[in-house]
């Protein structure tokens, strides 16, 4: 069956039990970007938003004259800026809920990609069935623009600059091996699934360990008091601070999944979890993107057994 949308005129999408399939031939494709600037739009949390610039860099290498756009929540503004691809352009974060398919068009010049359409949780055309695809969730926001991955589309932080906080913590401290974990749920995910839980005599135990190993616990978080009696490095949740520390970690574990994803793609360090089914099995995400990283998950976190994964 075939469905057209008068937000996305003279664009056919295909339709298998009621749920619309993500995919179109390349005359249409063509036609829905004639003469037509670009906005990605995703109002995702920080593994999202950080993915959704593969959007941009297919876009950049294929269509090197287009304008390009990105729709997000504000807080990711600067990842666009280090990407160096696109502007910013405000829109509502409801606007997927409005035009429910991957691509729509204005009246205008622009055509917008629906980054996270039926991402997590997937509606029929009229709304009227839900589904949650168990299909990894990088490969969700991937298929609504390219479907199989290759790593030429990981963004690049073409502009990217730390803070002179971040500086003045690196010079302070030169850490050259450690890892990182975040301990706390954050406002920086949109999920409720959690990598593991510890509480902080835990982490705490954890860095104790490493240190005979010479490898230093970095911890962010925002309460940074719960370790102060510890051999711990506290940092805050700032993005440079998040993205500089991730991507040289030899192992990163979070309570947040966020950061897990976020190190399956600019990180080649151990990334540690417990067990999650369907959209968010690291293991199955992994796979998509080539087996990039070693993952270790255990039905139980426990320190020790952590320390011995880590060389």
């Amino acid at each position: 069956m075939i469905k057209y949308f008068p937000f996305a005129p003279g664009i056919p999408w295909r339709l298998k039990n009621g749920y619309i399939v993500p995919k179109i031939d390349g005359n249409v494709w063509e036609y829905a970007l004639d003469k037509r600037d670009i906005v990605v739009v995703c109002f995702g949390g920080l593994f999202e938003s950080f993915l959704s610039l593969s959007y941009l860099e297919v876009f950049n290498f294929y269509y090197p004259n287009k304008k390009l756009f990105w729709a997000g929540y504000s807080k990711y503004y600067s990842l666009v800026k280090w990407n160096g691809l696109a502007s910013t352009i405000d829109l509502d974060d409801k606007i997927g809920d409005k035009y429910p398919i991957p691509i729509f068009l204005d009246k205008k010049d622009k055509v917008y990609f629906n980054c996270l359409n039926n991402y997590v949780i997937a509606k029929s055309f009229n709304g009227k069935k839900k589904c949650r695809p168990t299909i990894p969730a990088t490969m969700q926001v991937a298929r609504n623009l390219f479907g199989k991955w290759s790593d030429e589309f990981l963004p690049k932080l073409r502009n990217f600059e730390v803070s002179p906080e971040y500086s003045q913590w690196d010079k302070l401290y030169k850490i050259s091996s450690y890892i990182c974990i975040f301990p706390d749920s954050t406002e920086l995910s949109i999920h409720k699934e959690s990598g593991f839980r510890w509480d902080e005599m835990e982490v705490k135990s954890l860095a104790s360990i490493l240190k005979v190993k010479g490898i230093t616990t970095i911890v962010f978080t925002e309460e940074g008091f719960k370790y102060n009696d510890s051999v711990c490095k506290v940092v805050p949740l700032k993005l440079d601070y998040i993205l500089n520390i991730i991507s040289k970690a030899k192992a990163i574990l979070s309570n947040d999944i966020d950061f897990l994803f976020l190190g399956n793609l600019i990180s080649s360090g151990i990334l540690m979890m417990e067990p999650l089914c369907n959209a968010f099995n690291l293991k199955r995400n992994n796979k998509f993107l080539g087996d990039r990283n070693v993952i270790y998950v255990p039905r139980k976190l426990l320190p020790k057994d952590v320390a011995d994964w880590i060389k």
